[in-house]
């Protein structure tokens, strides 16, 4: 059976904090390193299913700390609209990212490529953007945006990340699910003030991770102790420093 090939030309962009499903950006043009097709006579490309487009998940810690990408997904979509097979074909630079992506992509439905008329068999290329579009959080203090960032070299105050994770919900509870992947938690002083900002990035997978902020400094030179503890070990931890010590996209104003 033949199939026939198609790119889209509809972005579908996953924001970091939605909270509504996601919506492909209609009319958007496909990447520009990818030829748009020609189509034979008779042919029609098959269309994105708005109401039954899978919303990808944004992993949590890049949707934390701002990190951005987009990942073209390579699908055969069988005559009746689903999808038989879902590959990656051009990364993000992300490995959480596409694997996130292309799992969305497997479990949506297409409106169908027609040939005279007729449903048939197609492939597509699905670009697929992630924007950790964070402006503002609520729980992160305005004493505390730009400041300096370091390792916090202390004793982590918790043995895993679920340890952490039970002992913050049962002094805060009910926390800020700002996304199903990224719950954070705020500790004040007596008066108010903050005094630290935890958050727990995907839960309930190999790549959970607990992250501590310890609001520390002056009103004129903010600091911001940071440690971290990763389900996958310190190495990972390790791997990660670097974006910890950028802080979160929305304590920083811009995305890295």
């Amino acid at each position: 059976m033949r199939k026939w090939m198609a790119m889209f030309g509809v972005i579908l962009t996953v924001s970091g904090c939605s909270n509504g499903p996601a919506r492909p950006v209609i009319g958007s043009k496909a990447p520009a390193a990818t030829p748009v097709p020609s189509y034979p006579s008779g042919f029609t490309p098959p269309q994105e299913d708005i109401s039954r487009f899978v919303k990808p998940i944004y992993p949590g810690f890049d949707a934390l700390f701002g990190i951005e990408g987009t990942a073209v997904v390579y699908t055969v979509i069988a005559s009746d609209g689903h999808v038989i097979n879902a590959l990656l074909d051009r990364s993000s630079g992300r490995r959480e990212l596409d694997d996130s992506a292309v799992v969305a992509v497997r479990q949506s439905f297409f409106i169908p490529a027609r040939m005279n008329g007729n449903a048939v068999v197609s492939n597509a290329r699905v670009p697929v953007n992630f924007n950790a579009n964070y402006t503002k959080h609520g729980m992160w203090p305005s004493s505390h945006l730009n400041p300096r960032y370091a390792l916090d070299t202390r004793a982590f105050p918790y043995p895993s990340v679920e340890r952490a994770f039970e002992g913050l919900s049962a002094q805060t509870p009910g926390g800020n699910n700002t996304d199903g992947h990224l719950t954070t938690f705020k500790l004040s002083n007596r008066d108010g003030s903050a005094r630290e900002e935890w958050a727990f990035t995907d839960l309930g997978t190999p790549e959970q991770m607990a992250i501590r902020f310890v609001f520390a400094g002056t009103a004129a030179a903010p600091e911001v102790m940071v440690s971290a503890l990763c389900q996958e070990g310190p190495a990972v931890c390790a791997e990660r420093t670097p974006r910890l010590l950028m802080g979160p996209s929305f304590a920083r104003g811009v995305h890295q």
